[in-house]
């Protein structure tokens, strides 16, 4: 039996995956996204029913596309399903 954990939004609005590829970090500094920690959120939710967090996760795959994250081709057939 599998559990679909919930990909919920801070007090801001922001994903863990909004998080991942923010441009800047708290103090203002610009960071590079880890493509490792998007590829893990990508994988362990492929298996989700569609609705189940695309709202929150839509906007950030035009993201991730353009990031060159590993697998996202397999992400978007699982969720098509």
């Amino acid at each position: 039996m599998s559990y679909q954990i919930p990909f919920i939004q801070d007090i801001q609005g922001n994903t863990p995956l909004d998080i991942v590829f923010a441009k800047f970090d708290e103090q203002g500094n610009e960071k590079i996204p880890n493509l490792n920690l998007a590829w893990q959120f990508f994988f362990n939710i492929k298996e989700y029913s569609f609705l189940h967090s695309g709202p929150m996760v839509n906007r950030v795959i035009p993201i991730a596309l353009q990031h060159n994250v590993p697998d996202m081709d397999i992400f978007l057939e699982h969720r098509m399903k």
